[in-house]
């Protein structure tokens, strides 16, 4: 190399020029470079900013290890500066790659950490029942019935669940299980008979139901025929208004006979002394009228002429102009006579069909004031039967069954819906209450629960019927005997269904059951119903794929879409079947061509009890979806609410033709067969079942 001073050559390894004394450049810089390189300080740095990423603590990771890993990025190109090169190389991709990708590492462990602990709290699932855990940290507890007895839930921290259960005044005999079921889950629950005091609330509660169903329906129907009345009493006065204003004419269609009679035969002074004040209301008769009189002066006159033309030579050539004119003349009054009779045959016709619209109109009104008496006295006879029906009802046991989920770790008992099971007396459940949160909150308050939305239609609605029946009988009797002619009897009571209990007893299909013409309107869906235990799984779709589908354009799809997102809301995480329907109404509105909209709109119908109405959507979802298995469920729920055995089982086992999982739907129809509120839907299950057992 070359002194850059006097520019002589000399060797690299010189640290001065031996001729100059200049300092060689190129062997400083590299020693410095050799001494001052920041390596160990990057590392360090950068491996604590590493660790800060990694730990599941908010805020590490931007607050501390962000700025570390900055300040090793700087140590980084120091180390290049300084000439050592790979180590400055390597931090710079320590700090940007490897860094980054700690950095997201860090952020999911954090998330999933965050997400582990709301998974491990228990559920609240309504706002009445608080949270299961405590505010104060208890400690781990045995997944055994023991544990549970002595947890502490937060209704209630001054007692554990075992005292608030056995101190419970209204039970007679509690028993507990622990359960673990086919995917290990392990659960607790209780089984606690009520005593005598739940039976009296359940008689009071079925009480107040019944005159509940039974005073609205006929308060609703006398409003109704008297909201009727005036409308009814002025059409019948106007009817006969009409009729005195025809008659107000003045005259009578004897007279004007007779008036006629006399045109024909009397001269024309006596026509003209004739009076005719009652056609003056009636310009048509009237007319005829002048004509007549016209026809018959002339017809005098032109028979005057004639037989002054017969005596007299001298106009005998006048004869034939004459007889013309006699001729013309009896005709014009014969026409006139005709007419006036063709108008009194009118006028009497129209008095007759007001006659009759008069008739009808007031046996309307006298039909309305009876049916409004005879809604009355039925409405107080269906009353006394409501109050007698209880009293006559054998009951069996009431039980209360609820379930606690064992959470992991020792870290307690999450409670579920409570449930209350009423039996007849031959120990078949016959009506549920719940599932419920607030149930278990009124053991803890040592109360009775609320039973006014217990379904007990199953248990009285036969009793209250025949009770209708029978006093009708008797008042149709006693009718008889006091009167020559027998009344008939007023139609026997209908009670309006209303889950959870069917309107009629299970297993009596109805020979016309409402709702079956919705079901077989449509010749594709009747013929997968009447074939349905026929049809294989292929020839099911294939038929269905056949089916024409007629779409309606939709007013909003978002609108749409938002509302049934509403109301799936409302109906699975608030439990409010009113609001969910609300909102799934509003969605089929925007979008009724949508089978999943129809489908949850005729669901919510089912569940607010308008069973006909829910049909009716449903079939609808499947004219627009046959292969919806879903929806041939919910279709069948209802047909087994009404009472449709058959129908139902029909619809169930075409659920399970077009069904993507053959196991799930064989869990539903398990569980169906067994905790249904409905006979009906109790047995279809159990058949359709079967059935779904044998197509595998």
């Amino acid at each position: 190399m070359f002194c850059s001073g006097c520019g002589k050559e000399v060797s690299d390894k010189a640290a001065i020029c031996p001729h100059c004394g200049h300092p060689n450049e190129s062997t400083s810089h590299a020693q410095a470079s050799g001494k001052k390189a920041p390596v160990k300080a990057m590392w360090v740095v950068l491996i604590l900013a590493w660790v800060f990423f990694l730990l599941p603590l908010p805020g590490t990771g931007i607050f501390i290890a962000g700025p570390l890993n900055l300040v090793a990025l700087i140590l980084a190109v120091m180390c290049l500066v300084r000439s050592n090169v790979l180590h400055g190389v390597i931090g710079l991709v320590g700090g940007l790659v490897v860094s980054g990708i700690l950095f997201f590492v860090g952020t999911a462990g954090m998330i999933g950490s965050a997400l582990n602990d709301i998974e491990g709290k228990p559920s609240n699932h309504v706002k009445t029942v608080p949270a299961t855990t405590t505010t104060k940290k208890q400690p781990k507890v045995q997944p055994t019935v023991d544990g549970l007895k002595s947890y502490v839930l937060d209704i209630d921290q001054t007692t554990t669940v075992g005292k608030a259960v056995g101190g419970y005044q209204f039970f007679k005999d509690v028993k507990w299980q622990a359960t673990t079921d086919s995917q290990g889950r392990k659960s607790i629950f209780f089984d606690a008979e009520y005593n005598d005091k739940m039976t009296d609330s359940v008689r009071s509660a079925m009480e107040e139901e019944i005159i509940g169903y039974i005073k609205p329906q006929y308060d609703r129907d006398i409003a109704i025929l008297n909201q009727q009345l005036p409308g009814l009493e002025r059409e019948a006065n106007a009817a006969a208004q009409n009729i005195d204003a025809e008659k107000k004419v003045g005259f009578s269609p004897d007279v004007i006979e007779q008036f006629i009679e006399k045109c024909g035969k009397a001269s024309a002074d006596e026509i003209l002394q004739l009076h005719y004040p009652w056609f003056q209301g009636y310009p048509n008769l009237d007319v005829q009228f002048q004509s007549l009189l016209a026809s018959s002066r002339n017809l005098v006159m032109a028979k005057a002429r004639l037989l002054r033309a017969q005596s007299d030579k001298s106009e005998s050539q006048y004869i034939s102009r004459y007889e013309d004119s006699v001729k013309n003349a009896e005709q014009s009054a014969n026409d006139a006579k005709a007419s006036i009779h063709n108008i009194i045959l009118d006028w009497k016709k129209k008095i007759e069909n007001l006659n009759s619209d008069l008739k009808s109109k007031q046996d309307k009104l006298e039909s309305t004031k009876k049916s409004i008496v005879e809604n009355q006295n039925e409405l107080d006879l269906a009353t006394k039967c409501a109050l007698n029906i209880p009293g006559s009802i054998k009951l069996g046991k009431i039980v209360y069954h609820q379930e606690f989920s064992v959470l992991p770790d020792g870290a307690g008992f999450d409670p579920g819906a409570g449930s209350i099971i009423i039996y007849d007396e031959g120990g078949q459940a016959v009506s549920k209450l719940g599932p419920s949160n607030s149930l278990l909150g009124v053991i803890y308050k040592n109360e009775l629960p609320s039973l006014g939305t217990l379904g007990l239609q199953e248990l009285w609605g036969p009793s209250a019927k025949k009770c209708m029946d029978d006093a009708k009988g008797n008042v149709a009797q006693s009718a008889t005997s006091n009167a020559p002619v027998q009344s008939p009897a007023a139609a026997p009571m209908q009670t309006p269904p209303a889950p959870p209990a069917p309107s009629q007893p299970s297993g009596v299909q109805p020979s016309t059951p409402q709702g079956t013409q919705s079901i077989t309107a449509n010749p594709t869906l009747k013929t997968l119903m009447d074939s349905a235990t026929t049809l294989s799984r292929d020839d099911a779709n294939k038929i269905a794929s056949s089916m024409e589908i007629t779409k309606q354009p939709a007013l909003n799809t978002k609108l749409a879409d938002a509302f049934n997102k509403v109301g799936l809301e409302s109906l699975w995480k608030q439990n409010d079947n009113a609001a969910a329907l609300e909102n799934f109404k509003k969605a089929y509105e925007n979008d009724s061509s949508n089978p999943e909209y129809s489908a949850n709109y005729g669901y919510a119908l089912y569940l607010t009890g308008n069973f006909d109405a829910a049909i009716q959507k449903l079939v609808e979802s499947l004219e627009h979806g046959p292969k919806r298995a879903s929806v041939w469920f919910s279709l069948g729920e209802v047909c087994a609410a009404k009472g449709m055995t058959d129908t139902a089982y029909q619809c169930l086992i075409t659920a399970c033709k077009f069904t993507r999982n053959i196991s799930t739907t064989q869990k539903a129809l398990q569980d169906k067969s067994v905790n249904s509120y409905f006979p009906a839907m109790r047995e279809a299950s159990q058949k359709a079942l079967v059935y779904s057992q044998s197509m595998q």
